[in-house]
């Protein structure tokens, strides 16, 4: 993990697996008003990482705000599927999602907020823009390998 600190602004950059051993659960935030994580070198997470994350969000400030970057899909899943693993004062500002071949070839689409989507504002809707297809240089297509309802779940609920 490295750490960029600027004040009360910090950015932390995982690499690896979330587990027991991940050194963000052991690193100081007091004082906090932005915190900014970026995940784009993330493994997996396990269930004692996740665990350890959400009593992690919970030391978090209310009053701060934590941004979450370059998620990969594992922890969308976890996003979506395990409640208070996105606390309500977080946001995430862009994650990898999975298109694939006919011919069973993967690529990740790095889906962007504010572009490809965004929260729901009070009473309304999140809005939605994934890619139907994706097309690679040497012209072979790809379709999302998700359900967008499924996995978009998180920005009607934060």
């Amino acid at each position: 993990m490295q750490v960029k600190q600027n004040g009360t602004k910090f950015e932390f950059f995982l690499e690896g697996p979330i587990s027991e051993k991940c050194p963000l659960f052991d690193y100081s935030i007091g004082g906090a008003t932005e915190i900014i994580i970026d995940m784009t070198k993330v493994t997996f997470i396990n269930s004692i990482g996740v665990k350890n994350w959400i009593v992690w969000t919970l030391k978090v400030p209310k009053s701060c705000q934590l941004l979450l970057q370059n998620c990969p899909f594992v922890i969308i899943n976890q996003i979506n599927m395990v409640n208070g693993f996105l606390p309500p004062h977080a946001r995430v500002q862009s994650f990898f999602a999975p298109y694939i071949s006919d011919t069973g070839k993967e690529v990740n689409f790095h889906c962007l907020k504010g572009q490809h989507y965004d929260y729901a504002a009070a009473g309304g809707s999140p809005k939605i823009a994934f890619p139907e297809k994706l097309t690679n240089d040497k012209g072979e297509n790809f379709e999302p390998d998700f359900v967008v309802i499924k996995i978009t779940k998180f920005l009607s609920t934060t």
